[in-house]
């Protein structure tokens, strides 16, 4: 069992925020952050489904990730985080001209604001 540090682009960062700060079940994107952060722990080359050659998929509604592996140096990266296509329409934005919250923390675990 390999084990990973698991790092999120700035702009999936961004875009996370986005997400979060127009969700109408804000608490399930912030355990769905967390849990994928988990998924991508250990043996992340494994996970998720393979795009094309250090490119992976993962889905953990409501999110879904693109990511590559870097095996020699133990680190994932996401890079692109959006609301998974194929959910229903519960997951809708509530506000779409809000803006997002560039200053939430970058730490490890995804840590949102109280509403």
């Amino acid at each position: 069992m390999t084990r990973y540090t698991v790092t999120w682009l700035e702009e999936a960062q961004d875009e996370l925020a986005k997400i979060w700060t127009t969700a109408k079940e804000r608490r399930q994107v912030t355990e769905a952050a967390n849990a994928i952060d988990l998924e991508l722990l250990y043996d992340a080359e494994t996970k998720g489904q393979p795009l094309s050659e250090g490119l992976r998929s993962l889905s953990i509604p409501p999110l879904h990730v693109l990511f590559s592996v870097k095996v020699s140096d133990r680190l994932v990266e996401v890079s692109l985080v959006r609301i998974d296509p194929g959910l229903p329409q519960i997951w809708k934005v509530t506000d779409s001209n809000r803006s997002p919250r560039h200053d939430l923390p970058r730490q490890r675990r995804h840590q949102f604001p109280e509403a």
